[in-house]
């Protein structure tokens, strides 16, 4: 009979246990492992920070990935690509990461426009200002 009036006792030490092994097992580095960084990938977790890596960098070699960014379905990834070519190069050609496709076109355009006429500086170290 004793034992019985003991088990709610036991049971709570029991659960108390595992939540402090819980916590430890966090708490020491259980973390998930990261997302390799790659621009272009259709993951925006993984390339949103890739992105943003190569307009820390004003990567050139960046640039022609983040023109076609600006037609990607997802607008933070839209809004991440405009961001980095107006850190790369300087120009924003009026493109609107939130607008839709049809909007969004003409500056589109612009930029695939303006990336042709500057194909051959693109290997350079800086890109010219226009």
């Amino acid at each position: 009979a004793g034992f019985l009036r003991m088990l709610p006792a036991l049971a709570l030490r029991s659960s108390f246990i595992l939540v402090a092994a819980a916590v430890a097992a966090v708490s020491a580095g259980c973390t998930l492992p990261k997302l390799p960084r790659k621009l272009g990938d259709p993951d925006p977790t993984a390339s949103i920070p890739a992105i943003r890596a190569s307009a820390a960098r004003k990567d050139l070699r960046a640039v022609d990935q983040l023109v076609e960014d600006l037609d990607h379905d997802d607008p933070a990834v839209r809004f991440y690509a405009i961001r980095a070519l107006r850190e790369i190069t300087g120009q924003t050609f009026n493109y609107r990461y939130f607008e839709d496709e049809l909007e969004r076109k003409p500056a589109v355009e612009a930029w695939r426009s303006w990336l042709k006429n500057h194909r051959a500086t693109a290997g350079a170290t800086t890109l010219p200002r226009s």
